[in-house]
């Protein structure tokens, strides 16, 4: 089912120029219509940088769009803030604006996980008001357990609730909205 889903999503990448909130920019690195990691769902790769010094790269976060088994594990979302730059709520900043646009692509809901010994991870979903709806192990035939990971907690998130009408893009609804029904 999650193939034909992937069908209906578009061959190239949304506008993302509007996901910023003044204070981080997320720019797009990449747009894969397929990625392996998370069973072919189309993925958006971004760079978090410091919106008024577009050149101070902070971290990186991504965002997979529709469901696979392989969701439970790996995320809609994931991120990475660089060291030098942690203690800045970038992570939630980032995963907030990643929330908008996965409602603005027709998610309703999106799964973030992390590892349970993670504390700065748990602490940015439950800041950002995700719902600990499990721990659970990860199968062994799952890529986050080929990367190492055994154990997941899982969030949920209502994307609903952190979509920003000032900063919503008409653009991407109107052309996706049907890709997750």
């Amino acid at each position: 089912m999650a193939f034909f889903k992937n069908l209906l999503h578009p061959l190239r990448a949304q506008d993302t120029s509007h996901l910023s909130d003044g204070e981080i920019q997320l720019l797009l690195r990449q747009y894969q219509w397929g990625s392996a990691y998370v069973g072919e769902l189309p993925s958006y790769f971004f760079k978090i940088v410091d919106a008024t010094e577009m050149r101070r790269e902070l971290g990186h976060c991504d965002l997979r769009v529709g469901m696979h088994p392989e969701i439970a594990y790996s995320g809609h979302v994931g991120y990475r803030v660089y060291r030098p730059h942690r203690g800045n709520h970038y992570a939630l900043k980032a995963t907030r604006l990643l929330l908008h646009f996965a409602y603005e692509l027709g998610l309703g809901e999106c799964i973030i996980t992390c590892n349970p010994d993670n504390a700065a991870s748990r602490r940015t979903l439950e800041e950002l008001g995700g719902r600990l709806v499990a721990t659970v192990d990860v199968p062994a035939d799952s890529a986050c357990y080929r990367a190492g990971d055994r154990v997941k907690c899982q969030f949920l998130f209502a994307t609903a609730d952190y979509f920003d009408p000032v900063r919503h893009n008409p653009s991407v609804t109107a052309e996706v909205a049907i890709a997750h029904l």
